[in-house]
């Protein structure tokens, strides 16, 4: 991946400041199946024990029933039943990591970790690493793609390069704002100023 020169920055912040009200950081998108419901007991044990020894908060994500809509193939496939999981909080300005896994064993969602830092973003991908053996199917997109590298440099690369588009958009539009962290633990990266 080569580096974004100066002037191809400003023409991506201003075609995000064109497109959207906020823009998407370095997020994790992730999403599998386990083998069985021991096997979700288990990666959830690991889960667990990994964000103990990273002391990172953690709570209980199990519900009886919930519906939700879920992107299955591309497509929203309504679900229906109950959820065993937990919320894990890596870091203040990280979104929560939730895994939770439906009655057809089941899960799926995202992380952006943008502005905790290349550490937090590396410390996640080794827990989603670490619940592969439990699962039969599991599909990670990293957008900083230090999944597949496992280089450190591509993760800082991603988090400077966003940093400084959002950094950039703000000069373009006097008054944005970002980023901000919703109460659901959601972050939006740039909250754009109404146009004058």
């Amino acid at each position: 991946m080569r580096p974004i020169s100066n002037f191809r920055k400003v023409v991506l912040a201003l075609a995000l400041l064109c497109a959207s009200n906020a823009i998407a950081g370095v997020t994790i998108h992730y999403k599998g199946k386990a083998h069985s419901a021991t096997a979700v007991q288990q990666a959830l044990r690991v889960a667990r024990d990994i964000a103990d020894r990273n002391g990172w908060k953690v709570e209980d994500a199990s519900l009886a029933y919930t519906t939700a809509l879920r992107r299955i193939d591309e497509k929203a496939v309504s679900y229906s039943g109950s959820l065993a999981g937990i919320r894990i909080m890596p870091a203040p300005m990280s979104e929560p990591l939730d895994l939770q896994f439906g009655s057809d064993f089941v899960f799926q969602d995202r992380i952006k970790t943008q502005f905790a830092g290349a550490e937090t973003h590396i410390r996640v991908i080794e827990l989603l690493r670490a619940l592969k053996p439990y699962l039969v199917e599991f599909r990670v997109n990293d957008e900083s793609e230090y999944w597949i590298t496992g280089r450190r440099a591509d993760v800082e690369r991603a988090i400077k390069t966003n940093n400084e588009t959002i950094e950039i958009m703000k000069k373009f539009r006097p008054g944005s704002r970002g980023p901000e962290k919703s109460k659901n633990g959601r972050i939006a990266d740039l909250i754009l100023a109404p146009e004058r």
